[in-house]
């Protein structure tokens, strides 16, 4: 009896032993995985207009992944740049799409009318830094990079125009230095203002064509030409002519005698 009474015991510390244990293998909390910003490019300036309202910006970034299954939402989120804080924007706009795709489209319009309801007033140029805001319900998540952007809000506008002549060449062309019946002409479509803006004046600007080390053009400064000449009829047709004569006399004064131009 008592050899039975021990078998019977060590049969269940035996069975007791072999029962597998019993995990809880539910996925609890999910995860983000880091993205990046891509357009606009770091430092990018934007003069809102009001004459083209329905210009658009587009602003995009990579995907972040999620960490199991739940695919996020995004956010636009921008600050002033030096004094504001990403974690309490001063700009806080959904993607396209109710938030799901990995980019924000804007109008002019839109842009303008979100800064003024911050209280930023008509014309004012507002340095921004800016981001994105992934957010999965349980977890959120800002871009890796930030970038600077400077926008201006509307005041006065105007459409943009097209040049039409002189053709861009790269043909040498001998002027008569001493011609006051000779002349270059240029013209341009015209741009129009916003409404109730001022009428618009035209100025035909120059700068010496410069080519870098590797024989490429360098980008022009044309806040700073080498001189400008008003538009006929005191800068308001989309014409210039410009005499033989004046062209000379404005190079001569930059000490300039022989010369390629843009113009």
């Amino acid at each position: 009896m008592k050899k039975i009474l021990m078998l019977t015991v060590l049969t269940a510390m035996i069975f007791a032993g072999c029962q597998k244990a019993d995990f809880d293998s539910t996925v609890t909390g999910e995860g983000l995985n880091t993205f990046t910003l891509n357009t606009p490019l770091a430092n990018t300036i934007i003069a809102l207009n009001a004459a083209t309202p329905t210009s658009k910006v587009e602003i995009s970034w990579t995907a972040s992944k999620p960490g199991v299954d739940k695919v996020p939402t995004y956010k636009w989120v921008a600050a002033l740049r030096g004094t504001g804080n990403l974690d309490a924007p001063l700009l806080e706009i959904a993607s396209d799409n109710s938030g799901k795709d990995t980019k924000l489209t804007l109008t002019h319009k839109q842009l303008d009318d979100a800064l003024k309801a911050k209280g930023i007033a008509d014309g004012v140029k507002s340095e921004l830094i800016w981001s994105v805001k992934a957010d999965n319900g349980s977890f959120q998540l800002l871009s890796s990079d930030t970038r600077n952007i400077t926008i201006t809000r509307m005041k006065d506008g105007a459409t943009t125009f097209i040049l039409l002549g002189p053709a861009s060449s790269g043909t040498v062309q001998a002027i008569d230095p001493n011609s006051t019946t000779q002349a270059m002409k240029f013209n341009w479509t015209k741009s129009i203002p916003a409404a109730g803006g001022s009428a618009m004046k035209y100025k035909v600007l120059f700068a010496e064509r410069k080519l870098d080390d590797k024989g490429n053009v360098r980008p022009v400064d044309w806040t700073n030409p080498l001189f400008a000449v008003n538009a006929d009829n005191s800068g308001s047709d989309s014409l210039a002519s410009i005499v033989y004569k004046a062209i000379s006399d404005s190079l001569t004064k930059k000490r300039i005698y022989q010369y390629r131009i843009a113009g």
